[in-house]
């Protein structure tokens, strides 16, 4: 009688169990948190010698947030080559996600965008974020998630990586969104899911 489309109905209740939706299953769940044990002794411990182990973690720890769920929602590409750069994951919405217009409820996204992950013993530097703001750049991605432990370099909001994210978001209206570990312990510790996290940093970004 009120003309609800099928899209609406699948909308309406991805929004009333979004929860359900948005955080991790069971099973990835309890991949994520063992191997977040793991990365996150090898930092407190400092095995300089494992750094390529500590790099595939962060890569698999990174890949279960984008990827898993009782519905996943985004689908990955590992180590995508173009013609002048590698790009560690290229994100695109699935097939059901885009029925359900859940693309449209976080449009931020855009149809796809570009994650790097930097397993540094410190924190990312501006040369590394400017990078790969030409990298998104180039690809004409209006969002990037740079993954890594100690988070981007900056004293202050302005100054250094930190500051470099947000000129170019006032100036380009292109998005980097730092991941680092304490949002990587955030979901360890069930407070919260990737996507809303998400969704945070870019509008404080935004409206910074």
């Amino acid at each position: 009688q009120n003309e609800i489309t099928l899209q609406e109905v699948i909308k309406y209740s991805f929004e009333e169990n979004a929860n359900r939706f948005l955080g991790l299953d069971t099973n990835s769940y309890n991949k994520y948190c063992s191997l977040y044990k793991k990365l996150d002794d090898a930092h407190k411990e400092k095995k300089d010698c494992n750094s390529t182990l500590k790099g595939n973690l962060l890569e698999t720890l990174s890949s279960i947030l984008l990827s898993s769920g009782e519905m996943p929602l985004l689908e990955i590409m590992r180590n995508k080559r173009t013609s002048t750069n590698e790009i560690d994951l290229l994100v695109e919405w699935t097939a059901e996600a885009k029925f359900a217009s859940i693309h449209n409820i976080y449009s931020f996204f855009g149809d796809c965008f570009l994650c790097e992950c930097k397993n540094y013993n410190g924190r990312v530097s501006v040369t590394y974020v400017g990078k790969f703001y030409s990298l998104l750049n180039v690809s004409r991605s209006k969002l990037g998630i740079l993954f890594s432990w100690e988070g981007v370099s900056g004293r202050s909001k302005w100054s250094d990586a930190n500051g470099l994210i947000k000129k170019i978001a006032l100036k380009e209206g292109i998005y980097i969104i730092d991941f680092n570990k304490d949002d990587f312990k955030d979901v360890y510790d069930n407070k919260i899911d990737f996507y809303s996290i998400i969704k945070n940093k870019y509008m404080a970004l935004k409206n910074d």
